[in-house]
Parts: C-alpha cells; sequence; structure tokens
C-alpha cells in the first residue's frame, strides 16, 4: 500500500457522476514553538489520500466530497486550549490552494462543520496536553467553490479514462483557553494530492424478442 493510500478508504461509485472520500489522520507535526505552546499532527507520516476511481455514463465527475478525521495533539498549553481553528485547501494540480473550508474555534461535536469530537483517554480541552479526535461533516470541493467542474474529468468519450490531480493541505491552529498563545500546523507542507478517475462505460443495447410471420397463397 502507497504512502497516498495509508489513512484513505477507496470507494468506488458504480454508474454516478459524483464521488466521496475522506481525509485521513493528519500526522507529521512540523510547525512548533519552542518552550511555547505546541501542535503535533498524530501519525507517523503527513496526511495522505489515495486515489479515486470511478465509472459512470455520461462522462462526468460533478462533484467530489471529502470528510477529513483528524487526530491532533497539543502540548504546553498552561492553561489548556479554547479550541482548534480548521482550514482545508484544496487546488487542480500546480494551481494556487483555495479554501474548501475553514472552521474556527472547533471544541466540541456541536460545531456547525464537524460530525464528532473526543478526547482520548478521557482527559478535556482544560489538560495542559492531549489528543483531539475530530471528524469533520462532508466538504463539497466544488459546491464550496475550491474547485470548479472543469477541475475534474470531464467530456471523458464512450469507452474512455481520464485522471485529473487534486491537490490540497491542512492547517490546524491550538488556540489557548488563556488567549496567550498559538501554535499551527500544516500537513503536508506545502500539499499532498489525489488523482480523481473517470471511466465512462461505452453504451450498449440488447433486443429480445419474437417475429410472427404469416402469408397467402393461391
Amino acid at each position: 500500500m502507497s504512502d497516498k493510500e495509508n489513512f484513505f478508504t477507496r470507494r468506488r461509485v458504480i454508474k454516478g457522476a459524483s464521488v466521496a472520500t475522506g481525509i485521513g489522520i493528519i500526522g507529521g507535526g512540523s510547525l512548533f514553538y519552542s518552550s511555547q505552546p505546541a501542535l503535533a499532527a498524530v501519525g507517523d507520516s503527513p496526511i495522505s489520500a489515495s486515489g479515486l476511481d470511478m465509472t459512470a455514463n455520461d462522462g462526468s465527475v460533478t462533484e467530489v466530497t471529502v470528510t477529513p478525521t483528524l487526530s491532533l495533539e497539543w502540548s504546553k498549553f498552561s492553561s489548556g486550549i479554547s479550541g482548534f481553528d480548521i482550514e482545508l485547501q484544496v487546488a487542480p494540480s500546480g494551481g494556487t490552494l483555495t479554501t474548501a473550508e475553514s472552521l474556527t474555534g472547533v471544541s466540541d461535536g456541536t460545531t456547525t462543520g464537524v460530525s464528532s469530537y473526543s478526547i482520548q483517554n478521557t482527559g478535556s480541552n482544560a489538560d495542559p496536553g492531549g489528543i483531539a479526535d475530530i471528524s469533520l461533516a462532508g466538504i463539497g470541493l466544488v459546491s464550496s467553490g475550491a474547485l470548479t467542474q472543469s477541475d475534474l474529468p470531464s467530456n471523458v468519450g464512450d469507452g474512455a479514462t481520464a485522471t485529473e490531480t487534486v491537490d490540497f493541505a491542512v492547517t490546524v491552529t491550538a488556540n489557548s483557553a488563556s488567549g496567550s498563545g498559538t501554535a499551527t500546523d500544516t500537513s503536508p507542507s506545502p500539499s499532498g494530492s489525489f488523482d480523481v478517475t473517470l471511466t465512462n462505460d461505452a453504451g450498449s443495447t440488447t433486443a429480445t424478442g419474437t417475429i410472427s410471420t404469416s402469408g397467402t397463397s393461391g
């Protein structure tokens, strides 16, 4: 299994025009604040994504929906954290990253755009350090305006296959409950990517039935 497939679940959509996947555990903390508050993403490698393969009969992908699931470790916040700011950015390959989702003050599961929030080992946000597991709701990369349909495979001919690459990065900031410090991590840095591949089934038809015959004579 490649790095791109570490934390993504591959999903195949048959006879459809949209596709969904999940951004997995953010990993490889990159920015630290010495003796100041620190944020380290949990995991042995940066956030990664598997490619997406789908089959459709209308020749275009109309939407890609991602569902980030993050594990974030904070430390050295003497008064704990007030919450996390989370930003997901995407772009067509080689393009400028554009924000698809920006959440501020994520501190529990009731925040809009958050499906679940929990602290490992029965800890709380008030602890100086801990690990938060956060699942975000599905984010449509086209409906958010970060991508256009033309950035995804489109106008694929019958029996043909096309692939487009999407770049992405997730930036998370932990905010001190006392307001005295923050710590930020971006992963991957500068960005990672995943492929969206569409195969357009060639149309076919099968005819069955009977033909009655009659005639005249004389």
